[in-house]
């Protein structure tokens, strides 16, 4: 059975596609007799029921402290945040933003590798790489901070942070304020 599917898979993925004709910069007279192109029938779920999963790749990372295969998940959830979106300061105004998250992955946080840095939008930080306190482990809750400073022209305006560890960038957390004049 499963060799029976592994071969309609191989199958369809050699089977020639239909070609769609290009336009031509002749003028007919008369309408083109041209057939029209048609889709090839898929098998159906019933025919090839191992069609359906998705085959896309799940990237994960290892650390070096890991044991070689054993996947590591760098993620957490925001419990929350002292300043709420949308909260209105006037120009230049000074304030610190604290995120309250928790680790939700199966890799610790160490001061050493893991950074809290500014990734995108307005950039109203003072200091755009906070470095952490103390190492979280899995499951642990932590205060991120940061010092900002709003806008001078008035407007709507968002920032994006995020730990980071090497190149990889996990657990956005977003400010948007109004600025008035």
């Amino acid at each position: 059975m499963a060799l029976t599917a592994l071969l309609l898979l191989l199958a369809a993925c050699a089977a020639p596609s239909a070609l769609i004709p290009s336009p031509t910069s002749a003028t007919t007279p008369s309408p083109s007799t041209t057939p029209e192109p048609t889709l090839s029938p898929s098998p159906s779920p019933a025919a090839s029921p191992f069609l359906e999963p998705s085959l896309t790749p799940i990237a994960s990372s290892i650390l070096a402290s890991q044991t070689p295969g054993e996947a590591v998940t760098l993620d957490c959830t925001l419990l929350m945040q002292n300043i709420k979106n949308g909260t209105h300061f006037k120009s230049r105004d000074e304030f610190s933003i604290t995120w309250k998250v928790r680790n939700t992955g199966t890799a610790g946080w160490d001061p050493g590798s893991v950074d809290f840095t500014y990734l995108a939008g307005t950039r109203m930080f003072q200091y755009p790489l906070v470095q952490l306190q103390g190492t979280v482990a899995p499951g642990n809750v932590t205060l991120l901070n940061a010092d900002m400073r709003a806008p001078r022209n008035p407007g709507r305006y968002s920032t994006t942070w995020s730990l980071r560890q090497g190149d990889t960038y996990f657990c956005h957390l977003s400010l948007t304020i109004n600025v008035d004049s």
